[in-house]
C-alpha cells in the first residue's frame, strides 16, 4: 500500500522509466483492471505491455509487508505473462548518503570496464560502466544524488544539463533498458559492443569534467 512520501517518490521515479520501456502504468489499479486471479490482492501499481505485465509493490521491511508480498507472489505464480517487481523503501534516517567518489577512483573503474569490453565481457563492462556513470552524476550533483537513482533520472540529468546531445541521450536510454533487462536476469539480452563502447566514451568525458572542476575533484 502506498503510504508516505518515500513511496510516492519511488513511484515518481519508476513510472517514467517503465513508460520509456513501452509499458502503460496504472497506479492503485481498480478491480476491473486486474485479472481475476488477483482475488482482491491489489498491488500498488501495474505496468502493462504486449510482451509482459508487471505487478508493482512499494514495500517497507515489516512483517506485514512480507506477508502481503508472499500473498502476491502466490497469486502471480504460474501466470506466464505476469511478474512481481518490488521496490524497497529505506528510511532516510537509517543510512548515510552515498559517498562522492574521487576522480582517481572513477577513472580506475572506467578503465576496468574498458578492459572487460576489450576481453569481450560486454555485459560486465556495461554494469561497471553504469555504476561509474551514477558515481559521476553524484559527483556532479552531490546534494541531489546522495541516494541511489533510477537510470532514467540519470539520463535526464545529463541531457537537461547539456552534457550530451539529444541523440546521445536517446542512445543511453536504450542502454539503460538493456542494463535493466540484464541486471534483472535476462542473461541472453543482446549486447551491442559498439553502443557499449560509445557509453564508455561518454562516461570518460564526464569523468574529465569532474576531474577538471576544482570544487568537484576535491570532494571528500
Amino acid at each position: 500500500m502506498i503510504q508516505g512520501t518515500s513511496e510516492r517518490e519511488i513511484l515518481g521515479a519508476v513510472v517514467p522509466e517503465l513508460e520509456a520501456q513501452g509499458y502503460e502504468v496504472f497506479l492503485q489499479p481498480s478491480g476491473n483492471l486486474l485479472p481475476p486471479f488477483f482475488r482482491g490482492h491489489t498491488p500498488d501499481a501495474v505496468a502493462l505491455s504486449a510482451k509482459k505485465n508487471l505487478a508493482i509493490e512499494i514495500a517497507r521491511e515489516t512483517p506485514q509487508a512480507r506477508h502481503h508480498l508472499q500473498e502476491l507472489t502466490s497469486v502471480i505464480k504460474g501466470q506466464p505473462n505476469w511478474e512481481l517487481r518490488v521496490f524497497w523503501v529505506t528510511p532516510t534516517n537509517s543510512a548515510a548518503p552515498l559517498s562522492v567518489q574521487r576522480p582517481a577512483k572513477l577513472k580506475e573503474r572506467i578503465e576496468e570496464a574498458r578492459k572487460l569490453w576489450t576481453e569481450g565481457h560486454y555485459g560486465s563492462a556495461l554494469l561497471i560502466g553504469w555504476a561509474s556513470f551514477e558515481a559521476i552524476c553524484r559527483a556532479l550533483m552531490p546534494r541531489s544524488f546522495g541516494r541511489p537513482q533510477t537510470p532514467s533520472t540519470l539520463v535526464e540529468f545529463i541531457s537537461s544539463e547539456g552534457y550530451v546531445s539529444p541523440s546521445e541521450s536517446d542512445r543511453i536510454r536504450s542502454l539503460a533498458q538493456l542494463r535493466n533487462e540484464f541486471i534483472h536476469g535476462d542473461l541472453d539480452a543482446p549486447m551491442d559492443k559498439q553502443e557499449i563502447a560509445f557509453f564508455l566514451d561518454v562516461i570518460s568525458s564526464l569523468e574529465k569534467i569532474v576531474e577538471e572542476a576544482p570544487e568537484l575533484s576535491q570532494q571528500p
